[in-house]
C-alpha cells in the first residue's frame, strides 16, 4: 500500500510539475491553458484521494511534516485548486 501511495503521489507531483512548465511560458495558446487546468485539476484530484483513501490504509501512520502527512496532502490538493481557479 506505501508503495501504491508514493507512485500516486509523485505522479501527481509530475503533473504539477508539467503544469508549471507551461505557466512558464511567455505566451500560452487556448490549448496549453486548457492542458494547464486538466494537469492541476487531474492533480489535485489525487492528492485528495491519497489524503482520504490511501493514507488510513497505511499499516503506520505517517510521521509529522513528511511527504505523507495528511496535512501537507492537503496543502498540496489546496495549491492545485487555487492555481487551476486563478487561470492565467
Amino acid at each position: 500500500m506505501f508503495e501504491y501511495t508514493s507512485i500516486c503521489q509523485e505522479y501527481a507531483l509530475i503533473l504539477m510539475k508539467k503544469a508549471s512548465a507551461l505557466a512558464g511560458k511567455e505566451e500560452l495558446r487556448e490549448d496549453e491553458a486548457k492542458k494547464l487546468h486538466r494537469y492541476l485539476r487531474k492533480a489535485a484530484g489525487i492528492f485528495q484521494n491519497v489524503r482520504e483513501k490511501q493514507l488510513p490504509k497505511l499499516a503506520e501512520k505517517s510521521i509529522s511534516c513528511s511527504d505523507l502527512d495528511e496535512q501537507i496532502m492537503k496543502c498540496y490538493f489546496l495549491q492545485c485548486c487555487a492555481e487551476a481557479q486563478e487561470g492565467k
